[in-house]
């Protein structure tokens, strides 16, 4: 850049320059005219405000460039990104730039906790990151998409947690087994979730107050309990598919999910369900505040279950906090199935009202 005004510059007159350099980068030496300043160890290479005072050289100012109204002014900066530290890896385009030959096996807690930087996507889908670690991205309010390594096996407590503009994670290509405490809670934004068959573990919490969550299918996986308070106030939950695995659904994993339409299960026994519980300690059921007499609400069992297993269900149902249940007149309603359908032939019946 250049410095031009309409008055000469005169001996004595002073100049401040200020330089800040881009994520990834570290500020060496600022230019004003013939005059540089190298910086020392001494010196903020990320931000820097230098002073250069206009001294005479045989009767002319020292600084100017080519005419007495204007100074060039220039800063030199030298490349500090690293594979193994992620706060140096740059940011073009809001998009975070990971490097290709990054070699760190671990996003740790904080690196992205609360990010001054406002990227909305990161890719590292070519790095060896295996654990994305707790607090890890919490509370990047900007992110939108994340595209996630094939070698991921963990994504630790709090690691999304509070990334509100956050719509979508695809797992699918991963080999994610575990997904810790409040891994994504309070993604407000969170549309979908697609799980690999890798999962053996949602930890409690885990998408608690994702409330645009529409549907969420845990049927390839191989977890053993809906722990408390995994979708709890997923307000917008319409269809739940659960895994063959799953023996225990836990205090309040489906509490106020008050849009649920259709809830599958798929193991060929009937897993145990909280029950809701006014004595001390006071236990919250695992269907606090679902409402059986709204939204059509239908259970889905497999057509192999028998008859004492159905009435289990539904007295396991009936005593598990869900509102206005009335076994007698099939509310809500109990349906058996003989072939599984997709969340997207479910989706497609929603919208033509089906």
């Amino acid at each position: 850049p250049t410095i031009t005004q309409d008055t000469p510059i005169i001996e004595r007159d002073e100049l401040f320059v200020i330089v800040k350099a881009e994520r990834g980068y570290k500020i060496t030496s600022v230019t004003a005219g013939n005059e540089t300043y190298t910086l020392t160890s001494n010196d903020n290479s990320n931000e820097i405000t230098v002073n250069f005072t206009v001294l005479a050289n045989n009767g002319v100012a020292a600084l100017f460039s080519s005419s007495n109204t204007t100074i060039e002014v220039s800063a030199d900066f030298d490349d500090i990104t690293s594979p193994t530290d992620p706060t140096t890896w740059k940011i073009e385009n809001d998009t975070l730039i990971v490097p290709k030959d990054a070699d760190s096996n671990k996003i740790d807690k904080d690196l992205f906790s609360s990010a001054g930087d406002s990227f909305t996507s990161i890719d590292l889908s070519a790095t060896k990151i295996t654990t994305i670690g707790n607090d890890a991205f919490y509370n990047c309010s900007t992110l939108k998409e994340i595209i996630l390594p094939e070698g991921l096996t963990t994504i630790g407590a709090g690691a999304f947690q509070s990334c509100s503009n956050l719509t979508s994670i695809n797992l699918e290509d991963t080999k994610v087994k575990t997904i810790e405490n409040n891994a994504f809670t309070d993604c407000t934004s969170l549309e979908t979730v697609t799980l690999p068959n890798t999962v053996t573990k949602i930890a409690n919490s885990a998408f608690w107050g994702c409330t645009s969550l529409t549907s969420i299918n845990l049927g390839d996986t191989k977890i053993e309990t809906i722990g408390i308070n995994t979708l709890n106030e997923c307000t917008s939950l319409k269809t739940v598919i659960l895994p063959d695995t799953v023996g225990r659904i836990e205090t309040a994993a489906f509490q106020s999910c008050t849009g649920l339409t259709n809830l599958f299960f798929t193991s060929a026994t009937v897993p145990e369900i909280v029950e809701k519980s006014n004595d001390f300690p006071v236990v919250a059921g695992a269907f606090l505040g679902v409402d059986a007499s709204k939204n059509n609400l239908t259970i889905h069992y497999p057509s192999t279950w028998t008859d004492g297993q159905i009435e289990d269900l539904k007295k396991k149902i009936a005593a598990s906090g869900m509102k206005n249940v009335d076994i007698d007149n099939n509310v809500p309603k109990f349906e058996s199935y003989t072939t599984l359908p997709t969340l997207s032939l479910l989706d497609a019946a929603r919208l033509f009202g089906l």
